[in-house]
């Protein structure tokens, strides 16, 4: 079968479930199996396919993020490899990867809390090079991955399984980082593929502020003073995240791509 015959066949099939990007994904498999460009796809309909194509599309017919399937996500200019032990990266992610390059301190330590792919920690450690970056997770799985694409990129990253801060001594740190779980159980605006294929304990939190609000308990006795502590939360979170950065002596809030509350940046004060 031609890639111009397939594509327009994978599209309808993608579109018939429910699929909005169905002519992008259609094409992003294509170009995948083929190991070209979408462009190039684009351009060379008479190109052959084979069946690779169609045991993908059929795995994206079921739900699975596209991220998955073909096995990587593009994160702040890089290609960071995912599978089902890690959250995907999103986009609004890196507005905190900004964030946090303008923000940490010279030379600090700066700790990430539930590492998952590394997009963050990798992505600090590689932008400013005068910090040294710890990360951890719980899961053995996620560190894993971490590990492999710390390898990949280049990137110096400490990798420690552990809950929390909980492995962080007493104001050791100049600045602490996380993209934490913060949805609540149950939420209906939770994309049923996100529930059905990312990792829960990446997602969920009791509540959806219950891990944010030991974070920041934590974030306070690991931080020297002058540190800072840079979270992402959900949508609607922002007036209940700002309560609990009380301890803290400023609080800056940043909107994601969509203009809408995001992020937290938030310094402990200096006595």
């Amino acid at each position: 079968m031609t890639v111009g015959e397939w594509l327009a066949l994978a599209t309808d099939k993608l579109a018939s479930t429910g699929v909005e990007s169905a002519n992008a994904d259609a094409e992003i498999i294509a170009a995948h199996v083929l190991g070209k460009t979408r462009s190039e796809v684009f351009a060379h309909p008479e190109w052959q396919v084979n069946a690779e194509a169609t045991v993908l599309l059929e795995r994206r017919i079921a739900g699975e993020p596209i991220a998955y399937i073909l096995g990587y996500r593009e994160f702040y200019g890089r290609r960071f490899a995912v599978d089902k032990r890690v959250l995907i990266p999103r986009p609004e992610t890196e507005v905190l990867v900004e964030h946090s390059v303008k923000s940490i301190p010279e030379g600090a330590t700066v700790w990430d809390v539930g590492v998952g792919s590394g997009s963050i920690a990798i992505s600090l450690a590689i932008e400013r090079s005068d910090i040294r970056v710890i990360a951890s997770d719980v899961s053995l799985n996620a560190l894993e991955v971490a590990h492999e694409n710390a390898i990949s990129l280049g990137a110096c990253v400490q990798l420690v399984r552990a809950d929390g801060l909980t492995a962080a001594r007493d104001g050791s740190l100049g600045a602490v980082v996380s993209n934490p779980p913060y949805v609540k159980p149950g939420d209906p605006l939770l994309e049923d593929s996100v529930r059905r294929f990312e990792p829960a304990v990446a997602l969920f939190s009791d509540g959806g502020l219950g891990f944010i609000s030991r974070l920041v308990i934590e974030s306070d006795r690991a931080l020297r003073p002058g540190g800072v502590l840079i979270l992402e939360f959900g949508l609607g979170q922002s007036l209940e995240v700002v309560e609990l950065l009380h301890r803290f002596e400023r609080v800056e809030l940043v909107p994601d791509l969509s203009g809408r509350d995001r992020l937290a940046i938030a310094w402990k004060p200096t006595t």
